[in-house]
């Protein structure tokens, strides 16, 4: 059994404190603390960044999973309750980041075993394809008059999330971390991506997933705050 793989955690640990930035200079734009156009300026495109490094990162960890169908259940858990929450404060999330992984992670352990069978290099060439080819396709057929289909990346008019990473084409950001999570399979264990690091520099991507579910109840509750003592 390998070790864990300290260097991933401390990548996921730099993405998951990147993503509490965004969101919570987000959130001051959401409480009128800083203007739209401030935040615009701030924040960018990273969004893109933060959530493909986070799709990359989790198929790696796909290919480390004892069972990607109990680990993909429970992240659907977390998603739904994001979306009650989401609801609660009037910020709907329909199919946001965690909905994605749990779709993507369940998939992977019922269809993971095949993929690992192609040929050692075409996947990424593959999925390089798939993610430039469904990206047109969907811009194609969008919008869309069903209003089911909206986990595919396919959105009816007036369609509305907080959050939105459908299925596709993101999936193929997700399959390219499993390839690669393949090849670091490989490694022995004395190599330096299973080397240790300090505990303070791997613990938020040790506990990313409890970060994520809590920072915007905090975030909310501090601004909250503020703006009633104001």
């Amino acid at each position: 059994m390998k070790k864990r793989i300290h260097w991933l955690d401390l990548w996921r640990g730099i993405v998951i404190l990147w993503m509490l930035f965004y969101h919570f200079y987000y959130d001051l734009g959401l409480f009128g603390y800083v203007s739209w156009e401030q935040v615009n300026s701030v924040l960018g495109g990273t969004n893109v960044i933060i959530s493909s490094s986070f799709m990359f990162i989790s198929g790696i960890a796909s290919r480390f999973s004892r069972s990607n169908i109990r680990r993909g259940l429970q992240i659907a858990l977390c998603a739904l309750l994001v979306s009650i929450g989401g609801f609660v404060v009037d910020v709907p999330i329909w199919f946001g980041i965690l909905h994605f992984f749990a779709v993507a992670t369940i998939l992977y352990g019922l269809v993971g075993k095949y993929l690992e069978q192609m040929p050692k290099y075409l996947p990424p060439v593959l999925y390089i394809l798939l993610y430039i080819g469904s990206g047109m396709l969907i811009d194609t057929l969008n919008p869309v008059d069903s209003p089911l289909r909206f986990p595919f990346g396919l959105m009816y008019r007036g369609f509305s999330s907080a959050d939105y990473y459908p299925v596709f084409p993101h999936i193929f950001v997700f399959l390219t971390g499993a390839w690669c999570g393949g090849f670091i399979q490989e490694l022995e264990d004395g190599h330096w991506l299973y080397r240790g690091l300090p505990s303070f520099l791997t613990w938020p991507g040790r506990h990313s997933l409890v970060i994520y579910m809590l920072h915007q109840p905090v975030f909310y509750a501090i601004l909250s705050l503020v703006q009633r003592l104001r």
